[in-house]
């Protein structure tokens, strides 16, 4: 069932995903648990399209400061937001649910190093498994991008969840992800520290964007980093000439530099299916004009809503219920 619901994982479509050289189809898709660790998938079909160049851009707009802080004390924020109160959600905690909040640091190291130390730590840590985890996909909410920010001396970064399953097991869930870093990446000269917050007993994590950072310590972060706007993500299609200008091969030897023709080979049948018939079932596929709920919003129907850019356009939107009859119920309303 992980393999499976993983297909649907950041898609714009049930079925079809469209790739540089072509469309992935998992509508005939059959997965077959052959053992607890092994998956058998059959049926998915790769509808040829002629290749293309996937192009992706972003518009750096300026930089931005960022004050982070740890709090003593219970403060009432001029702006910014709170682990502990509003760092995951502005929706005020219900009774019996808590909000961890996380800053991850490494130093000691060159930036590189300790950027490269902490990307591995973040990335453990987001996946991480544990008892009663819901979904693959990620375990921690991150309020900037990119999530690793620069300050005077290493890297860091905030993230927080409102997860009772990961916030009960945080203790077991933070060693064992230092230690399996440690046997990936050396520790050697570094500084690795975790700091828990939010939670009853510990000091909360004030986050803000502003330029007034009066004070630099163990216990507050400026960190200066870049804003940028994603601005482009187009295929665009490729012929021989516009391949030899954006992938020119050369080949290095001692009586110089010789440049190769590079050409295009058609697939192994040679059958190249057109974009329409590829895209067929994308057409075929779309839920029925008018599926409208009026007068609610997915805030409505679903506990927590989570949306992300899929494509050119395309903005795709995780539901995530609180029992199993809600989620039928509410889909079966939306749909």
């Amino acid at each position: 069932m992980s393999v499976a619901a993983h297909t649907l994982y950041e898609k714009s479509h049930p079925h079809c995903f469209g790739m540089p050289g072509g469309v992935l189809n998992t509508r005939q898709s059959k997965f077959t648990a052959i053992s607890p660790d092994i998956v058998e998938i059959s049926g998915t079909q790769l509808m040829r399209v002629p290749p293309a160049v996937k192009l992706e851009a972003a518009k750096l707009q300026g930089t931005r400061s960022v004050r982070i802080e740890l709090v003593h004390e219970y403060m009432e924020t001029r702006g910014g937001f709170v682990y502990g109160i509003n760092g995951v959600e502005e929706r005020p905690l219900e009774e019996g649910e808590q909000e961890l909040g996380i800053i991850i640091i490494v130093s000691g190291g060159t930036m590189e190093r300790n950027r490269s130390h902490l990307a591995l730590l973040r990335a453990s840590l987001l996946h991480w498994g544990f008892e009663g985890r819901k979904a693959t996909a990620g375990n921690l909410a991150f309020p900037f991008s990119p999530s690793d920010l620069p300050f005077d001396g290493g890297m860091l970064t905030v993230c927080g969840t409102r997860d009772p399953f990961f916030i009960a097991q945080w203790p077991a869930i933070q060693q064992d992800v230092r230690a399996y870093v440690s046997s990936l990446s050396s520790c050697d000269g570094l500084s690795i520290r975790f700091i828990s917050a939010g939670l009853p007993g510990l000091p909360r994590i004030h986050v803000t964007e502003t330029d007034d950072v009066h004070q630099v310590s163990d216990e507050c972060w400026r960190c200066d980093t870049m804003a940028a706007e994603y601005t482009l993500q187009h295929l665009v299609d490729l012929d021989e000439e516009l391949m030899r200008s954006m992938f020119s091969i050369k080949l290095w030897h001692a009586d110089g530099v010789d440049t190769l023709q590079a050409e295009l080979v058609p697939w192994g049948d040679n059958r190249i299916m057109s974009t329409e018939l590829a895209y067929s079932d994308w057409t075929n596929s779309l839920k029925p004009v008018g599926s409208r709920v009026f007068g609610q919003t997915l805030g409505d129907l679903a506990r927590v809503v989570r949306s992300k850019n899929a494509g050119v356009n395309e903005i795709t939107f995780d539901l995530i219920f609180d029992t199993d009859e809600g989620a039928l119920f509410d889909v079966k309303r939306l749909f």
